[in-house]
C-alpha cells in the first residue's frame, strides 16, 4: 500500500482515496512479542480499523521493562553496552517477519529508525547511558 498526498494537497491519500492515518504505537514488537502474539495483536488491531501500525527498529530501553527472552539487535558486550558493528540477525529477520505480517494484513508499517536513548547528550540517553551510540560508530555526527 503507497501513501502519498492526495493531488489537491488536502489529505493523505491510497490508491487515488483519501487515507485516514489511524496507529497504535508497537514500539518494541520486534523485541518482546513472538509471532503468534504479534498475529493475535493485528487481528485484533484490524477489528478495531487501525489503519498503521508505528514500530521503533530498535528498541526503546528507558521506558520499558527487560526479560531474559527479550531480542536484542546487537550483540551485548559484559558491560551492558551494545557493540554497533555486530547486529543479531535472528531480531532483524523477526523485524522483516513482523513487517510482512503488517502488509499481509493491510495494515500500514511505519518505522521509525532509532529512539532518542541511542543519542549521545539527550534526555533518554541519560536514563539509558547503556544505548547511546559512539558518535565513532554511528555515522551520524
Amino acid at each position: 500500500m503507497r501513501i502519498t498526498i492526495d493531488k489537491a494537497k488536502n489529505c493523505l491519500a491510497s490508491g487515488g482515496k483519501p487515507f485516514f492515518y489511524l496507529a497504535d504505537t508497537a514500539w518494541m514488537a520486534f523485541q518482546k512479542l513472538t509471532l503468534t502474539e504479534f498475529a493475535q495483536y493485528l487481528h485484533f488491531r484490524k477489528t478495531q480499523r487501525f489503519s498503521v501500525i508505528q514500530f521503533s527498529v530498535l528498541p526503546i530501553s528507558h521506558d520499558t521493562s527487560t526479560a531474559s527472552d527479550d531480542l536484542e539487535p546487537f550483540t551485548l558486550n559484559p558491560d551492558g553496552t551494545r557493540d554497533f558493528f555486530k547486529y543479531n540477525p535472528d531480531y532483524f529477520d523477526k523485524a522483516e517477519a513482523i513487517i510482512r505480517m503488517t502488509f499481509e494484513a493491510d495494515l500500514v508499517p511505519c518505522l521509525h529508525l532509532l529512539w532518542a536513548n541511542y543519542i549521545p547528550d539527550t534526555w533518554a540517553a541519560e536514563r539509558s547511558p547503556s544505548t547511546v551510540m559512539p558518535l565513532k560508530q554511528s555515522n551520524l555526527f
